[in-house]
């Protein structure tokens, strides 16, 4: 209806107006029509501004109305995101929220720098602690870290009791030195993470002098879903994932060992001893290994 009223308005005005001032002028004048033209021209000005204050007080409603709906979707999309990322890491449902990511199961080979990491002799402190405590201690500690793990730009797939698995150079890269070198320099954000931490607890009773062990190597490895059509994780598989693994076991409390590929990336920026070649099982060859030294850094 108010499209109607403006064309009618628009032919008013274009057509018959003219022709009214023109008998006006020649004719109606000396009749004292020239008022009447007038009044009954404001009046249809008067309405149609009046027709158009309502169309735009309406359309600003609706946009109003509009922005609030999806300003609240918005809020709930972060709320999620926020909430899953607590259960899945959060560079991964980053990709996932992008569309980056698909829910199949698939993975490629990549180049990644791979950490390991454990609690010297948290089995002795679970046995002989109440399991509340036990609780308390172990998401303390998985909390700090997963935090530095995440402030270098690492990816943790998962958590095994006290152990840490996390990668770099997936989901994204900073290439392969910038990702052997941020995960060094993460590794030793934690180590003297730890310190705190012991003194911490030291203080809260705790007798047992936690110290961690952390193993890095940087290889080939199969990365992407893994699992069941139902349930599946983002995670990295393969012999140089095991290597990784098997390095944090044969590391000393305290210390961090390196692979030579990943000391070939970070020697000139990280300084590094050489503790030599170890057996390790599983592989039918020794490994070069070596120790970050901590207090160089």
């Amino acid at each position: 209806m108010a499209m109607g009223f403006g064309y009618s308005v628009a032919y008013f005005l274009g057509v018959i107006l003219p022709w009214l001032f023109d008998i006006q002028t020649h004719s109606l004048a000396p009749l004292g029509m020239v008022p009447l033209c007038m009044a009954l021209t404001y009046s249809l000005m008067r309405s149609q501004r009046e027709t158009i204050q309502e169309l735009n007080i309406g359309l600003e409603k609706k946009i109003a109305l509009r922005t609030e709906e999806l300003s609240f979707a918005n809020r709930k999309l972060q709320s999620t995101q926020k909430q899953i990322s607590k259960y899945i890491d959060p560079n991964v449902v980053e990709k996932i929220f992008e569309g980056e990511f698909t829910a199949e199961l698939s993975h490629c080979r990549k180049k990644l720098t791979m950490f390991f990491s454990d609690i010297k002799d948290f089995t002795q402190f679970t046995d002989s602690s109440d399991p509340e405590d036990v609780a308390k201690l172990l998401n303390e500690y998985l909390g700090e870290m997963a935090q530095i793990v995440r402030t270098w730009g690492g990816t943790i797939p998962q958590f095994t009791g006290d152990s840490i698995y996390a990668i770099f150079g997936a989901p994204d890269s900073q290439g392969d030195q910038g990702d052997a070198l941020s995960c060094v320099r993460m590794a030793t954000e934690m180590q003297e993470r730890m310190k705190t931490l012991r003194e911490k607890w030291w203080n809260q009773g705790i007798q047992l002098p936690f110290d961690i062990r952390c193993g890095i190597h940087t290889g080939m490895a199969n990365v992407g879903n893994y699992g069941s059509e139902g349930f599946m994780e983002y995670s990295a598989i393969g012999l140089n994932t095991n290597l990784a693994s098997r390095l944090e076991q044969v590391c000393e409390p305290g210390e961090i060992y390196l692979s030579h590929a990943t000391w070939a990336l970070v020697k000139e920026e990280i300084p590094c001893e050489e503790v030599g070649t170890i057996e390790i099982k599983g592989f039918h060859y020794t490994i070069q290994t070596y120790r970050v030294l901590l207090n160089d850094v």
